[in-house]
């Protein structure tokens, strides 16, 4: 996906996109001839996206490997209904944990968050996601750390969920 892709969603005008209550974009091929992932759409892009969809309710984002966290949180805070938000594989920054802290009208309805782990995590983002949690004490919030097997000769998704509530953490879930 690329900004291209996000523009012909936008093409489809405000009456439409409007009513759109879910955005769902999923990558779950990871074989050697895949070809998707969200690498090439720009902060820019997702917060254009956020704000033709006010109504949104549950946002999935996958294979965001490329990009800053800055459109990601559009979604919060140009969609007030929204409830679900994922973004899989975007670097985690603490200015953006301490800017949703400063917003506690944002996503005002967020029941669940689920976001990528680090493999080297900054300690100083993982205090500020632990304040955030904490200020919102109810919103669970997940922490995914994908990566990929070999199995049966191709690769396949294999994840482990850090669950986090209230600032501290519980216990890991696998999933493959």
């Amino acid at each position: 996906m690329n900004d291209t892709h996000i523009d012909d969603i936008l093409s489809l005008g405000q009456d439409i996109t409007a009513k759109i209550a879910t955005f769902h974009f999923s990558s779950t091929d990871n074989s050697y001839s895949a070809r998707s992932g969200m690498g090439e759409v720009t902060s820019a892009a997702l917060e254009r996206l956020a704000r033709a969809m006010p109504n949104l309710k549950k946002v999935i984002l996958q294979d965001t490997y490329a990009g800053e966290m800055d459109g990601y949180f559009a979604f919060a805070q140009f969609c007030p209904q929204i409830t679900y938000f994922e973004a899989i594989g975007v670097p985690l920054k603490d200015e953006y944990f301490s800017e949703f802290t400063r917003h506690p009208e944002w996503a005002p309805n967020l029941k669940k968050m689920r976001i990528s782990q680090p493999y080297n995590p900054n300690p100083k983002a993982l205090a500020e996601m632990r304040k955030f949690s904490k200020a919102r004490p109810r919103l669970p919030i997940q922490l995914l750390e994908r990566s990929s097997v070999k199995k049966w000769g191709d690769w396949e998704y294999e994840e482990n969920v850090n669950p986090m509530q209230n600032g501290r953490m519980k216990t890991a879930l696998h999933y493959s």
